[in-house]
């Protein structure tokens, strides 16, 4: 019993002490920060399929009048890219 317990402790010593708390935190560190890499990217890939598939001509003078039909194609291509994970104000500002 007491050999089985002697190796048992070094074992555990060995594999990273008597607590994984500094462990279990990097690796909790390291996971919240490759989601929002992860988040990122796929906000940076929204807009720029946005900007692939707009025509970028909403932008310009203030008080212009933009058509019904190319409103309602900016708000389905804006809706589209927050589906895909970009941000409301990221994708209003693409759009023009």
């Amino acid at each position: 019993m007491r050999s089985w317990r002697q190796i048992c402790e070094s074992a555990f010593e060995q594999a990273g002490g008597s607590n994984g708390k500094p462990e279990r935190k990097r690796l909790r560190d390291l996971e919240k920060e490759l989601r929002r890499k992860d988040r990122a990217l796929a906000e940076t890939a929204a807009l720029l399929v946005l900007r692939k598939k707009s025509r970028g001509d909403l932008g310009g003078e203030r008080g212009r009048m933009i058509s019904i039909l190319d409103r309602q194609r900016a708000v389905a291509l804006i809706d589209e890219a927050v589906a895909s994970g970009a941000r409301l104000a990221c994708a209003c500002r693409e759009m023009g």
